[in-house]
């Protein structure tokens, strides 16, 4: 994976710089900077047809490393990044636009800064001990080396209760991640660090744009963004789907023949998305490539299951392990770009009332908490799963979820709820897609620019106008800016969306949008009346890792698991007897981060003794024998 680790501030560096991460240090990189002196090292490294140049420098006697992808931008900004050090000019930092890390070095004076997005979207870590300061944009960095690491508990509590860590928590004691639009600070001299911002969060205007002013600002804006993403002469791979995130962030593509365009859709053969895909495609004139989990696929989930964690560097979760299939597909097809219409709905459809779309993007307990209040923590659930640890658990959750209201306003109002989507969901959930992908392709999404971003606040049809004016879910009233940026491209808007056209949902009528539907839908309901038969769906995770001869649920929560020493073996019993799909997932997941933690994030199971729960890889579990 593409990324940067170091240590700065001490001599005697046991951890020489020629033994990266084994994450960092894998087939298909190539090692960009390899610096060392008595103060510190950085390892670097970066995918071979990265589009960035210039991501190492030395710029005003500083050593400088950059991690992420500027589309926009042919270098890395050193001026900017220096001018917002030396100068204390910060405020330009925030036009950049897209993902990134970068860190710089001041070697003579003993002084180190860390700079992280507006979003915190491409991670950076960082850990302070004594007169050093470790830092890199994988968590898994941490795992080796003289000062170990340790297993926090609070990462495990949150994954259970969110479906993922919120904020700074990470799965290692005392490392923690870089907040958005920050830079850390650290002097030598005293070991301390200052965290400062350099953009506000985020906010609603004092009015919404509305009207025919917020669609056109919205194609304006949404446009520059959507073909920063196809900026490239390499070949470029486009995620579709029957969906309106994908056909946004497609319509804004080159023309054909202009670009080298490969469409696909992923799913079980005969589900909707590939069938309707690979309609669209036909229609549009594109390439398409259709991969398809088959009974064969099937067969490598057990491998996909560990490769997803590992690869995503902890951030992603056993039942999004088709991705890794997914996308070493694609590059062994040739593709290098991947453009991917991921947290559009998040964008422009979502609201308090949606609940995040999609179930496994917010826990049912969450979604509770921000439409009632009610935090659904004394759920007996949570005490039998925790035992002894539930008093732990539940004052720490509740006070992350203060946390979360002080940091990004009450998470049941609409402007707190959409910074909780774009501050936490879509660095947090979706960013282990994007690591993933950071093995084989370079991932972008028009989505995840800031100054998209910035539409969900502003506009009367974005994320925070739909929550102040829908009391409830209405489909039609939230399909209406991306069905309007869909109809205004001049190539790819004229394919049905869901069936009908785009304008049927940007005009805004929906009187005329029903008589379109049963114009262009009637017909085919009635044609197959009586012979319509059962449609696969896009994932079959419960007939996948619940069923068959040797169920991938019982191999990795089996005997002996590393969870077992924070969750009670009789509830992780009780779930997989339930097959609850949700709860089997997270613990999963979380066996797959514990196992990796024993063995230094290393593939070979002889490395490293135990389960690493709550103790330095290689040590015993003290807590298996309470």
């Amino acid at each position: 994976m593409p990324g940067m680790f170091g240590s700065f501030g001490r001599r005697n560096i046991d951890t020489p710089p020629s033994a990266p991460p084994p994450l960092l240090h894998r087939p298909g990189t190539t090692t960009l900077s390899r610096w060392r002196s008595d103060t510190g090292f950085v390892h670097h490294a970066r995918l071979e047809f990265d589009e960035l140049e210039d991501q190492v420098g030395v710029e005003a006697g500083l050593r400088c490393w950059f991690c992420g992808d500027l589309p926009a931008h042919d270098r890395a900004p050193w001026d900017l990044i220096t001018a917002a050090i030396l100068d204390d000019d910060r405020r330009p930092l925030a036009s950049l636009h897209t993902p990134f890390a970068a860190a710089v070095l001041d070697e003579v004076g003993g002084r180190a800064w860390l700079i992280s997005d507006r979003r915190s979207q491409y991670p950076i870590f960082y850990r302070v001990r004594g007169a050093h300061l470790d830092f890199s944009t994988l968590a898994s960095a941490f795992a080796g080396g003289p000062d170990g690491a340790r297993f926090a508990p609070q990462w495990l509590y949150e994954t259970l209760y969110f479906n993922y860590p919120v904020m700074e928590t990470t799965f290692y004691r005392d490392v923690h991640r870089l907040p958005p639009a920050s830079i850390l600070s650290w002097n030598r001299a005293d070991g301390k660090i200052g965290i400062d911002s350099y953009a506000p969060p985020f906010d609603r205007p004092e009015r919404f744009v509305c009207g025919r002013d917020a669609l056109d600002l919205a194609h304006d804006v949404f446009s520059k963004a959507a073909a920063d993403c196809y900026r490239t002469h390499q070949p470029i791979a486009v995620a579709l789907t029957a969906g309106f995130d994908s056909r946004a962030a497609l319509a804004y593509a080159p023309p054909p023949g202009e670009a080298d365009l490969l469409t696909f859709t992923y799913g079980q053969p005969g589900c909707y998305d590939l069938n309707e895909a690979a309609a669209i495609a036909k229609t549009l004139g594109l390439d398409h490539m259709a991969i398809t989990f088959d009974e064969t696929f099937r067969e490598t989930l057990p491998r996909l299951a560990e490769s997803a964690i590992r690869d995503s560097d902890g951030q992603e979760r056993v039942l999004r392990s088709t991705l890794d299939h997914v996308f070493s597909t694609l590059s062994g097809a040739g593709r290098r770009i991947l453009v991917s219409g991921v947290s559009g709905d998040h964008i422009f459809r979502d609201h308090i009332h949606g609940r995040g779309n999609v179930p496994a993007l917010m826990s049912s307990h969450l979604m509770d908490f921000i439409e009632t209040g009610d935090d659904k923590l004394d759920d007996p659930f949570y005490r039998d799963l925790l035992g002894p640890d539930y008093a732990d658990f539940r004052d720490h959750i509740r006070g992350t979820l203060d946390a979360l209201a002080g940091r990004h306003g009450p998470l049941g109002d609409p402007a707190g709820y959409a910074r909780f989507l774009v501050y936490e969901i879509a660095p947090k959930y979706f960013g282990g897609e994007a690591a993933i992908a950071r093995n084989s392709l370079l991932y972008r999404t028009p989505y995840w620019d800031s100054r998209v971003v910035d539409l969900a606040f502003s506009l009367d049809r974005g994320v925070v106008g739909l929550s102040t004016r829908l009391p409830a879910k209405d489909r039609y009233v939230e399909s209406g800016l991306q069905a309007h940026l869909i109809g205004k491209s001049l190539h790819y808007g004229r394919a049905p969306v869901k069936g009908v056209s785009a304008a049927a949902y940007a005009r805004g009528r929906r009187s005329l949008y029903k008589l379109e539907r049963m114009l262009r839908l009637g017909p085919r309901k009635l044609a197959t009346l009586g012979r319509r038969r059962p449609v696969p769906i896009l994932e079959d995770w419960k007939r996948w890792i619940c069923e068959g001869p040797a169920p991938l649920a019982d191999t990795l929560l089996g005997a002996d698991t590393g969870i077992s020493a924070y969750v009670r073996e009789d509830s992780i019993r009780k779930i997989r007897q339930s097959n609850d799909l949700i709860r089997i997932g997270q613990l999963l997941s979380a066996e797959r981060v514990l196992d990796l933690i024993s063995r230094n994030w290393r593939t070979d199971p002889s490395v490293g003794a135990g389960r690493a729960a709550g103790a330095t890889p290689g040590s015993p579990n003290p807590r298996k024998t309470r």
